[in-house]
């Protein structure tokens, strides 16, 4: 049998009988070199580095130089015979006299490390204490031992293997624990007797709280509604910050999401099961927070998720990144607008279509904006929203992993999230426990499930928010505030920057940056002492049974321009979420939201109302019911209507004008000055009496004002609350004070008492006297048409409005109006407004051009059939 098999073997052997060719003979020279290079490396010193330093972040790096630097500046100055390396190397022995130096240094520095604090009385400016909780000493005592194992410690084990011990270990696990070793044992006295000693406090002070899915409605919400108090230079800006609201919203660490590019953001075109063609978005998550020594990251460096179209698209991040896409012409086959983009991809035979990006923009961030601006931001909205707990940014990612827990494995919740099981039940649970213990123990008895949705509700913290509560400093706190002796000081030092010569710009540049910062300070200490006193005042008040409507007024502030004042923010509203003001979807309704076609429409034209607003089509986005004054009309502002110079009159002047026949030409104010009437778009008049009989005529006479209707001009103007007008003679009151008097006609209730004007009857005229010539019967002037007047009025529907407050709100000297007191509002309105909460846009534009308002607004929505309907049916 082994000489079978040897002669199969020798029979193979002729074919294979050339020596093979070696694999490294081809880099031969090259070895020497590599060999070379890899030799062991040296100090100054000459002793062998065959240790390497862990990798850290730049930051980690500072603060352990920061933390070793004062470290030997301590035992330079206090213990000068002391080597301050051998300390560490006594501590890795246990030497309690190392111990001792470092329990010195430490409470040391806990005394002298002091923070300068702004205080809002006579003070100005006080010192504390920088540390103040045991928690925040220990972790300066692990950078400093972590500073000094690498620096100093892994020299000596360079130096010689015997060393090899010379090693400090930091405890892994809780303070508390059976961690063994010097370092522990420090850690054990910050927070026992060292606590104790230097007052420092050993329980967390903050709370953990979370935002839900109702708390991030809203703040998104604010931003667009009330834009006359959230500002931003360029209105592309608005759209990044709600994008990256959304990106926070799902559980990212800052690290993750602030920066990214365009290339980790994947735009594409699919055709589902229905034959119907989705946008899809993939999103490229990149981990932070990765340890840098490690070989491999068993959970892999980044992960992707991808998302589509929502019904509810307030949460739709797939249309505000196609809208980025257009406004800032990134794709690579050049979309121009949504049309575009839906209908030019060619799917023919295949189901996925990828829409690529201009390869210049892939470097480039797609949503640029910085944490710390998107955090001062946040903070307005917060402000402007009424919480009256001004979270961290955390408690996106807080709330988001609470959801996932239970709804998500284990594993894929740990995979988003970044971290273990162990890490998730230690740290990621709130102070208040979410779940209605009474009914996990004594189920029906307890009321069973049918507590849940006032269980949910409860997480909410706009459940406690008041958009009444204040959100500037008043102008006479800020006035105050330049009293200041500290505001002096920097005032007096920015006058010595600018007096000086030369002049060193960056030197003035320093100077007003702190004056401006310590203002700033200033005015949100001013706010939160403010807004504190408000809420302890309104539960006082709301608990005694009384309104808070005269504490909410005074705390208003004083209305802004925004960047879009004049486009109709409820219409997208609509269509994102169906509701056009601050009400939120009902908590009870079991019914999903389904992405028909319905959705696919509103969510295109979502896509293009936000493509003309970065664009700054503002003519686009105007309310339907707004009709533009023609060319040449007369502004109403008094801004336009500024002084000019004119020539002095005189004696001869006047003579010369009287021989001319007065045809000397006129001054250009009195050329300028053309009487407006703001309620149709009729010509000019040439002065006020001819403008109060146009609107006696035309207005009066049919009937304008027997109902009341929002100002015209306030809405034109993008006033968020329009004066309401009720009468005639407040029309004319209102004009004049508001507007113009060159746009006011002159009413008043005994004029309209002594002419006798009756519905539709034309004016009277004046009978000839006796042998006087008759006068030449004028042209009739043909009656105009009546505009439209119904419009977008945007009542606070947050609780049934008093008499009083619509009264302040419409800036009248008249009654109130009807609607105030209408019943439909009483009886229906908080059932058939869905429970609405905040501002609520009343579009009556189906009513007809020649119909006039009706009489209450709930009434006319009764009469479109549209009001007395739920949201979902409409």
């Amino acid at each position: 049998m082994s000489n079978n098999v040897e002669e199969g073997v020798a029979s193979s052997t002729p074919q294979d009988s050339k020596p093979k060719k070696s694999l490294f003979a081809a880099v031969k020279e090259k070895v020497a070199t590599v060999f070379a290079s890899n030799a062991p490396k040296s100090d100054e010193d000459g002793n062998l580095k065959h240790l390497h330093k862990p990798k850290i972040a730049e930051s980690t790096r500072k603060q352990r130089d920061r933390a070793l630097l004062l470290w030997d500046d301590y035992m330079k100055e206090c213990h000068a015979g002391v080597n301050a390396d051998n300390v560490w190397v006594d501590l890795c022995r246990g030497c309690p006299v190392a111990i001792q130096h470092c329990c010195t240094f430490l409470e040391v520095h806990v005394e002298v490390a002091k923070v300068t604090r702004v205080v809002l009385d006579e003070r100005e400016e006080v010192e504390e204490q920088a540390i103040k909780s045991a928690r925040s000493l220990n972790t300066f005592w692990k950078t400093l031992i972590a500073a000094a194992d690498a620096e100093i410690l892994l020299r000596k084990r360079e130096a010689s293997p015997s060393n090899h011990w010379m090693m400090l270990k930091r405890p892994t696990d809780k303070p508390g624990s059976l961690d063994e070793g010097p370092v522990a044992v420090i850690s054990h006295w910050i927070y026992n007797e060292g606590a104790d000693k230097m007052g420092l406090s050993t329980k967390p002070k903050y709370k953990k709280v979370e935002f839900t899915v109702a708390d991030i409605g809203l703040n998104l919400k604010t931003l667009w509604l009330r834009a006359d108090l959230v500002h931003f230079v360029q209105p592309i800006q608005r759209v990044f910050f709600h994008a990256l609201v959304l990106l926070f919203s799902l559980g990212f660490h800052q690290g993750m999401i602030i920066g990214m590019k365009y290339q980790d953001v994947t735009v594409a075109v699919l055709r589902d099961e229905d034959n119907r063609r989705r946008l899809v978005t993939t999103f490229n998550i990149n981990r932070n927070k990765l340890r840098a020594n490690a070989h491999e990251h068993t959970k892999g460096e980044s992960f992707e998720f991808t998302t589509t179209l929502l019904p509810y698209a307030l949460f739709c991040l797939t249309h505000l990144v196609c809208v980025v896409g257009i406004y800032f012409d990134a794709f690579e086959a050049g979309y121009q607008s949504i049309d575009d983009l839906l209908n030019t991809p060619n799917l023919e035979t295949v189901d996925y279509v990828h829409l690529q990006w201009k390869k210049d923009k892939l470097d480039a961030p797609i949503f640029p904006m910085s944490y710390t601006w998107f955090w001062r931001t946040l903070r307005r909205v917060l402000l402007v929203a009424g919480f009256n707990t001004l979270v961290r940014i955390y408690a996106f990612r807080l709330g988001a992993l609470m959801e996932y827990d239970g709804s998500l494995t284990s594993a894929v919740r740990n995979f988003i999230a970044s971290h273990t099981t162990k890490m998730f039940e230690n740290n990621y649970e709130t102070k208040h426990v979410r779940e209605d213990l009474a009914r996990h123990h004594f189920g029906a008895a307890a009321g069973g499930e049918a507590n849940e949705p006032l269980f949910a509700a409860m997480r909410d913290l706009s459940k406690q928010s008041d958009p009444g509560a204040p959100i500037e400093a008043s102008a006479e706190q800020k006035r105050s505030i330049e009293s200041r002796r500290d505001i002096n000081r920097m005032q007096k030092e920015l006058e010595a920057a600018q007096n000086a010569r030369p002049r060193i710009q960056a030197r003035i540049a320093k100077a007003k940056a702190t004056i401006n910062q310590w203002r700033r300070t200033l005015y949100d200490l001013l706010v939160l002492d403010a807004r504190a006193k408000y809420f302890a005042a309104a539960n006082a008040l709301r608990s005694a049974g009384d309104s808070i409507e005269e504490l909410r007024d005074k705390s208003r502030p004083a209305k802004r321009d925004c960047d879009h004042a004049m486009v109709n923010v409820g219409g997208l509203m609509e269509l994102w979420t169906g509701e056009t003001g601050f009400s939120n979807r009902n908590r009870k309704s079991a019914k999903e939201l389904v992405f028909h076609v319905e959705a696919e429409g509103r969510s295109e034209k979502a896509m293009n109302w936000l493509v003309s607003y970065v664009r700054q089509a503002w003519s686009r986005l105007r309310p339907s019911h707004i009709v533009p004054m023609s060319e040449g009309s007369v502004p109403t502002t008094d801004a336009t209507f500024a002084k000019k110079p004119r020539a002095k009159r005189t004696k001869e002047t006047n003579k010369q004008q009287q021989e001319e026949g007065g045809n000397a030409e006129k001054t250009p104010r009195e050329r300028e000055r053309k009487w407006k009437c703001l309620l149709c778009d009729a010509k000019p008049y040439k002065d006020r009496s001819s403008l109060t009989r146009h609107t006696k005529d035309n207005h009066i006479a049919r009937g304008t004002f027997e109902q009341s209707f929002p100002c015209p001009q306030c809405v034109r103007d993008g006033q968020v609350c329009p004066a309401v007008i009720s009468g005639a003679v407040i029309w004319s009151d209102h004009t004049e004070r508001m507007h113009h008097k060159f746009c006011s006609p002159f009413i008043t209730e005994e004029g309209l008492r002594g002419s006798g004007i009756a519905p539709k009857m034309p004016r009277q005229r004046k009978t000839p006297a006796a042998g006087a010539k008759p006068a030449k019967r004028k042209r009739e002037r043909l009656a105009e048409e009546l505009a439209p007047y119904t419009g977008v009025f945007v009542p606070d529907s947050s609780k049934l409005e008093t008499e009083e407050s619509l009264s302040k709100k419409a800036r009248t000297m008249g009654p109130v109006p009807e609607y105030a007191t209408c019943p439909s509002l009483t009886s229906s309105a908080s059932s058939d407004m869905g429970g609405a909460s905040g501002i609520l846009s009343l579009d009556l534009l189906s009513v007809g051009s020649n119909t006039p308002p009706a009489s209450c607004l709930a009434c006319s929505y009764r009469q479109l059939g549209r009001l007395h309907r739920p949201p979902s049916a409409r």
